[in-house]
């Protein structure tokens, strides 16, 4: 829930030029998901008189203007996730990258680890009352509110008035710069064969009433659509998209049957098209909430038969998890992967699945018999349950290590089985 704001600002209306003005070089600037366009677009034309201003993103959807090679030669960026927009800065090592979990994220703003000075918000138009929603997004950006020293929000009619813990009132802000940037829009990922023989496997694994968790990406896309024949699912999940908006209007996903927010679809970020944004303007069964409640381990150890799904770009024969880079090439982040995990390893009834193609690329094998130096493990071999792939299901859970391996091995591309088994063998 919204709660009024522990000081009253100015909200005063500036042009972003004058907005960006307020700011020192000695301020750190907090950004969430869905980035103000038109004040960082003004924040990145002052880059030089701002010089050794330091930003703290999380581009998991931004176009990222920050991260050009001559804004990021005046501007500090640390990205507490590494977006597609961000990948070719963090390999340059022009942009910093600090590891960490979603539900993690509040926490360490507010107790001071994430010190931010400055809060960016893009914000919908308020209501009678004040209240503006931040649209598209609720993250981490809101528990900031009270500490910093500075609160811009850029307000544009183009943002959805979205229902939950994501409203913030007039009162909190010291600056108000009117934008008209519609949000970004994404197009659907369009699942192959492949990928719908996943979705396939992963529909299976989940039950009529269950409460579903999903990304975004082909795989995803493909095992949303498996589960059109299901029935009374819920949704609680990091992402709300095109395709479970598309469940939400057939009457697949009615949250009828969730242990907690019943009857509505929760979610952090939405994410994909204009009409997508359209639909969930005001809609009454959808909340967004922050990290700290969609990803915390109390909300979801609550939520009976919650089913996680995310992706990988490896599996170790012992069932360790890579979601983040190829040896020390950074392409992804820790994001929430591991409190998705963890929560549905201890809800009731719960199912964690890790889902990928056999192969990456459709040459290297994403079943592999150890990572590379500099790989990292996002999800440990203590917390696995399902992987999935095309050919296959390996349960892990309960398995000793050769058992793991021998599952592992069975859902693994046909061409590489028997590398894999003498690998296992030499291991």
């Amino acid at each position: 829930m919204a709660t009024e704001p522990a000081r009253r600002r100015a909200a005063r209306a500036v042009s972003a030029e004058e907005a960006v003005g307020a700011l020192s070089d000695r301020d750190v600037v907090l950004l969430g998901m869905r980035e103000p366009p038109t004040v960082v677009a003004a924040l990145v034309a002052a880059r030089e008189q701002l010089r050794g201003l330091r930003l703290l993103v999380c581009s998991v959807v931004s176009r990222a203007p920050y991260a050009v090679p001559e804004a990021t030669a005046a501007l500090q960026v640390t990205a507490l996730f590494v977006g597609p927009a961000l990948r070719r800065a963090v390999r340059e090592r022009r942009v910093a990258y600090l590891p960490c979990h979603f539900s993690a994220l509040p926490r360490l703003v507010r107790r001071g680890d994430l010190p931010a000075t400055a809060v960016l918000l893009h914000l919908s138009p308020p209501d009678a009352d004040g209240w503006c929603s931040t649209g598209l997004a609720a993250d981490h950006t809101l528990a900031a509110l009270d500490a910093a020293r500075l609160v811009i929000g850029e307000v544009s009619p183009a943002v959805p008035y979205v229902y939950g813990g994501n409203r913030v009132h007039l009162g909190a802000l010291d600056l108000v710069v009117e934008g008209h940037a519609a949000p970004e829009v994404f197009a659907r990922a369009m699942p192959g064969k492949v990928e719908r023989a996943i979705g396939d496997r992963v529909a299976a694994l989940i039950r009529d009433g269950a409460t579903i968790e999903t990304g975004f990406g082909a795989v995803s896309e493909a095992a949303l659509a498996a589960l059109r024949g299901h029935r009374d699912l819920g949704l609680h999940s990091g992402l709300l998209g095109d395709g479970a908006m598309d469940l939400i209007e057939r009457g697949v996903i009615t949250g009828r049957r969730k242990s907690i927010d019943r009857d509505l679809a929760v979610s952090c970020a939405i994410r994909g098209s204009a009409a997508l944004y359209r639909w969930v303007d005001r809609h009454p069964a959808v909340r967004l909430e922050p990290f700290d409640y969609t990803h915390s381990l109390d909300t979801l150890a609550r939520l009976e038969h919650f089913v996680a799904v995310n992706s990988a770009l490896q599996v170790d024969l012992t069932g360790q998890v890579n979601a983040e880079g190829l040896g020390w090439v950074t392409l992804s982040g820790a994001g929430g992967q591991v409190d998705w995990v963890r929560g549905a390893l201890a809800a009731p009834g719960g199912r964690s699945i890790i889902a990928l193609p056999s192969l990456a690329g459709g040459e290297h094998s994403t079943i592999v018999p150890c990572f590379a130096p500099g790989t990292p493990v996002t999800t440990t071999r203590a917390e696995a349950h399902y992987v999935v792939t095309e050919h296959g299901v390996a349960d892990l859970r309960a398995k000793t290590l050769p058992e793991r391996a021998a599952a592992l091995i069975a859902i693994a591309d046909p061409s590489v089985r028997e590398d894999l088994s003498r690998a296992a063998a030499e291991l």
